[in-house]
Formats: C-alpha cells, sequence, structure tokens
C-alpha cells in the first residue's frame, strides 16, 4: 500500500501514482522540527473529504507536529489514519513529556484554535488524551465528503 514516511534527514516518499503525498505539508513542519513521522494507515482515506476538509485536517496535524516538536522532548511521531463509520480519522501519538490538558494558559491558542477549533468548523472532533510523563494522544476525525 501507499505509505509515506518523513525522516529527520527530510525524505518523503510515496507511491508516485497517488501524486503528492498526503499530509506532505504537515509532515514538511515535522521534518523542519527535526521529528521523524512514522505513518501507519492508508493515506488514500483523505482522499474521502473534500479539500477544504482536508486543508483543516493538514493544518490541525502539523501544529500536532509542531507542538510535539516543540514541548514533547522526543524525536519521533506516530501518525495513524483511518477510516470507518463514515469518518476519517487521524490519530497523532508521541511518548513524551506529555500534560494536563485542563490546565493549558489561556494564552495558549494551538490546542484550542489551531487544532480543536479547525476540526469543529468543519463538523468534526477533535480529542486529546495527555498525562504529564505519560505522553500525548490527539484523535482527529471529521465526516466523509464535505467542501
Amino acid at each position: 500500500p501507499d505509505r509515506a514516511r518523513t525522516s529527520r534527514a527530510g525524505a518523503t516518499s510515496t507511491v508516485a501514482e497517488h501524486g503528492p503525498a498526503p499530509l506532505s505539508e504537515a509532515f514538511g513542519v515535522a521534518r523542519d522540527a527535526g521529528l521523524a513521522v512514522n505513518v501507519s494507515g492508508p493515506p488514500e482515506v483523505l482522499a474521502a473529504v473534500g479539500p477544504r476538509r482536508r486543508s483543516a485536517i493538514e493544518s490541525a496535524v502539523a501544529q500536532c507536529l509542531m507542538n510535539v516538536a516543540r514541548h514533547a522532548g522526543v524525536d519521533d511521531v506516530e501518525v495513524v489514519l483511518g477510516r470507518a463509520d463514515g469518518e476519517v480519522t487521524v490519530v497523532v501519538v508521541d511518548d513524551g513529556r506529555g500534560f494536563d490538558p485542563d490546565h493549558v494558559p489561556d494564552d495558549r491558542i494551538g490546542l484550542r484554535t489551531s487544532i480543536r477549533g479547525r476540526i469543529e468548523q468543519e463538523g468534526g472532533r477533535a480529542r486529546v488524551w495527555s498525562r504529564p510523563g505519560v505522553g500525548t494522544t490527539v484523535l482527529l476525525a471529521v465526516p466523509e465528503g464535505g467542501e
């Protein structure tokens, strides 16, 4: 199957007949920040959403990856793509420092606006599980279709 992997060396690979790698901009953010992104799941699931919804996913994933690079203290991150029950999902998982999602300062807008806000604007949902010392998992889910 078509799989993409971005390494710290900056190489992104995908099967050429499918065009640019899904989430390539988000993976570029990770690469520029020195993160290796390990991708599982079929990248073609993102074809089930319209361009505006896909852009929202791309931007939210880029913010997740930037948050990992800035705060988690790890060199790699997992991104899992899926599609079920009329939804496209992207899960971003790191085993870094973690944090308490209920105690994010009000002046920190990344999680609230750049991730949750973008996804909810497209009729989707964003869930965050994290604890200090355990790492963080972010689930992004949007309905198939859309603009």
